[in-house]
């Protein structure tokens, strides 16, 4: 069973610092959207970091030691919605990570990306670790973006200015308060099921118990490993209910996730032998979101924002498989099947 607060292993969480003033949305539809090119796109993003320059990314350097992106980075798909953040990770095969470039298609500037800034979106890092969530390009897009498949060109450079081969990458944008297709999935839905990798259907989705073998000293309950002596016994320690759960989906590409759970633990101190004692506690999760869906590819797209949750800058990307059958949503996270239902 998921646990509290699993909100998709499909997900990568990117901390970035940006100004919640500047990027925050009013929460209005655009009168309509715009098909920017690669010059009026450049104008109208925000890049975290990102200082414009005219021309071409530097070509790859000729030096054995320049650094290097991994294939890993053309294997990925990419999408983004309009108003919020083109995120791509970085993952590299050898050298070391000082900066990024970023090109549009089309565009006759580039995108310098200073990693040496002290924040905490802006990590640079070697290769042997591979990718860091932190180091990702993050692009913020404006709410007017017209739904199509932009490419975006990247490459990264070393502290002494070699720059490593570089990757065109295509992203789906999507503007859900335009999309016919996206506005099927709007309402609020409850979790009904879910299937396991073992195609097994459970209904209670966020519940479960777990048991430990007790044993009695002078009176008082005590937990042991021990199950062979005569007298130990095993009951539960803790438990987990989930008592709500819905994800509303507003047709303007707004959202919010909601959970409430109440999880009961032994209390050995007021217990007794055999007289077990557990302490409730009720605890609710909201986390408000941003979603698009892609119809071609049947993905749903989730950005969820901590900033409310007492983490400025803070958003996980989640992407899922998604489908509707006899009213019903589906989503495929890579490893649950959930069922969600309208009431």
């Amino acid at each position: 069973m998921k646990k509290l607060m699993l909100l998709g292993v499909a997900a990568t969480m990117l901390f970035f610092a940006c100004s919640k003033d500047k990027d925050k949305d009013n929460g209005n539809e655009p009168a309509t959207t715009v098909d920017y090119n690669g010059n009026t796109l450049t104008a109208a993003v925000k890049v975290n970091y990102g200082t414009v320059v005219k021309g071409d990314i530097p070509a790859a350097s000729n030096d054995p030691a320049a650094p290097m992106l991994s294939i890993e980075m053309a294997q990925r798909t990419y999408a983004a919605i309009a108003g919020q953040y083109i995120a791509i990770p970085i993952y590299i095969e050898q050298g070391t990570m000082a900066g990024a470039y970023a090109k549009f298609d089309g565009a006759d500037s580039y995108f310098n990306i200073d990693y040496a800034k002290p924040v905490n979106g802006r990590e640079g890092f070697s290769a042997p670790e591979r990718r860091r969530s932190d180091s990702s390009i993050i692009i913020k897009l404006p709410a007017d973006f017209k739904d199509k498949v932009i490419n975006v060109t990247v490459a990264i450079y070393d502290a002494t200015g070699k720059t490593s081969n570089k990757y065109t990458l295509p992203v789906t944008v999507m503007n859900t308060p335009y999309s016919n297709d996206a506005k099927a999935f709007a309402g609020k839905w409850y979790p009904q099921r879910e299937k396991d990798t073992f195609k097994v259907w459970h209904d209670n989705i966020n519940t479960y118990e777990s048991k430990m073998w007790y044993t009695c000293v002078a009176g008082k309950p005590q937990t042991t490993n021990d199950s062979l002596t005569p007298g130990n016994y095993k009951a539960k320690i803790n438990s987990q209910k989930e008592e709500d759960a819905w994800l509303n989906l507003n047709a303007n590409g707004s959202g919010t996730k909601y959970n409430k759970f109440t999880r009961e633990e032994v209390n050995l101190g007021k217990s007794t032998c055999g007289a077990l004692v557990y302490d409730a506690n009720t605890a609710e999760f909201k986390y408000e979101c941003t979603w698009g869906y892609n119809p071609k590819t049947k993905k749903m797209i989730f950005i969820y924002d901590f900033t409310s949750n007492g983490h400025p800058g803070w958003i996980q990307i989640e992407e899922q498989d998604v489908y509707m059958e006899n009213g019903k949503m589906y989503t495929f996270d890579g490893y649950y099947l959930t069922e969600y239902a309208k009431k």
